[in-house]
């Protein structure tokens, strides 16, 4: 179970700006997938919290704006990061819903540069350098929302630090979720300039 995690993932070559199909379309289908599962999500925590919160969302934005941004570039990352958006604010999932453009964003293109500038180049992620980048767009992603519940929720400034601090276990958590998704997806044949191991070119 745990082998996964000791595993660089299998390379592949990162084009910061893809326009080709394969890469577009599959980037459209993790915006879909991701709006999907955050119309429940969104509602959920909305149930619970009045829109402060994003516990749930959190554990699930990243199984799809990670891929989007590491291997679909900025292309990827903004299809990715702005299809949920406008259908949270056309159904109206939270208070906080107009907010949405400028966190996704602050997610996905902090992570889409970090993969841009210190990915390897002979060898994916391992997961503790995946770990890192993922957790540094945490830290980001989360500001607008901190501010709207000061802002327009009226929520404690210290409520309000506090629900920070939470969002950076769900990011952290999420990773563990997302790297082995991320690893399966590379030998999928979905990521155009994936590069499988020599060693599977090889098999008797």
């Amino acid at each position: 179970m745990w082998d996964i995690y000791r595993q660089p993932r299998p390379n592949w070559r990162y084009r910061l700006l893809p326009t080709d199909t394969r890469s577009l379309i599959s980037a459209v289908f993790l915006g879909l997938g991701m709006t999907v599962a955050l119309q429940i999500a969104e509602r959920i925590d909305f149930a619970y919290s009045g829109g402060s919160l994003f516990l749930v969302a959190v554990l699930l934005v990243p199984q799809f704006e990670n891929p989007a941004a590491m291997f679909y570039g900025l292309t990827g990352a903004l299809i990715v990061a702005w299809i949920n958006p406008v259908v949270a604010n056309l159904t109206a999932t939270s208070p906080l819903s107009f907010l949405f453009f400028a966190t996704n964003a602050l997610h996905t293109v902090p992570l889409t540069l970090m993969v841009y500038a210190f990915k390897p180049k002979d060898r994916g992620f391992n997961f503790l350098e995946f770990l890192i980048i993922n957790q540094v767009a945490g830290l980001l992603d989360v500001l607008p929302i901190i501010w709207g519940s000061i802002a327009v929720l009226s929520a404690p400034t210290s409520v309000a630090l506090f629900g920070y601090l939470i969002h950076q276990v769900g990011f952290f958590v999420a990773s563990f979720i997302s790297y082995p998704i991320m690893h399966r997806l590379l030998r999928s044949g979905l990521v155009p300039t994936a590069e499988l191991p020599a060693t599977t070119t090889h098999t008797a």
